[in-house]
């Protein structure tokens, strides 16, 4: 009886844990990127980040302020080149 169960339990476990591992191994390439918004006091950091380098000519905004890489503010982000 135990070994009846047991085959017919461990394959639908390991399914089961291999379903869970395909999506817990999605990495992601985004970094933090931080803007100021004038109407909130302090630097805001944008949740989820982005993928905007740090080389470039035209700025990476988020609504209409201009993205940075880091919270002083001082390397801006700009889009990528396709």
């Amino acid at each position: 009886m135990k070994t009846k169960v047991f085959k017919s339990v461990l394959p639908i476990i390991a399914v089961v844990f291999a379903m869970g591992l395909a999506f817990a191994t999605e990495t992601t390439n985004s970094s933090p990127a931080f803007y100021d918004d004038p109407a909130i006091p302090g630097v805001q950091r944008l949740t989820g980040g982005t993928d905007c380098p740090t080389v470039g000519q035209i700025p990476c905004m988020y609504q209409d302020f201009q993205l940075f890489a880091d919270e002083d503010l001082s390397t801006p982000l700009f889009i990528k080149k396709q």
